[in-house]
């Protein structure tokens, strides 16, 4: 029960993880014409986050769809790329909403993980 829970979130996750993706392809192909939202206007820090995660987060959203190992590992890298991005220069960047996400959900797997060992270890 609480594997099905956990694939689950992975999915929702994953899901949230493509159009986030999808987000950063729109700002590298400029369909919309304000200076944030188009590559070639953005400053280099923006240039250098936006291409980065826009390879990343869909990435990370297939290995969570596929509930893979692989995926954890990326989700976790994509957070701390996250953290390292909008926590060490929030004036530059701003706040993102992702990163309340990421803590949110990665604290849900955690107790589902430590509700499945416990489990485990009552049926041992």
């Amino acid at each position: 029960m609480i594997k099905k829970i956990i694939k689950i979130l992975y999915r929702v996750v994953g899901a949230t993880f493509f159009v986030a993706g999808i987000f950063y392809w729109i700002c590298i192909v400029g369909i919309f014409d304000k200076e944030l939202w188009r590559f070639d206007q953005m400053p280099f820090g923006w240039r250098l986050a936006t291409a980065s995660l826009a390879v990343l987060y869909p990435v990370t959203g297939l290995g969570l769809w596929l509930f893979t190992a692989w995926g954890l590992v990326l989700w976790i890298a994509v957070v701390g790329i996250d953290v390292a991005i909008y926590g060490a220069v929030p004036g530059f960047f701003g706040n993102s909403v992702m990163i309340g996400l990421h803590a949110v959900a990665l604290l849900v797997v955690l107790l589902l993980w430590l509700a499945t060992v416990v489990t485990s270890r009552k049926l041992a």
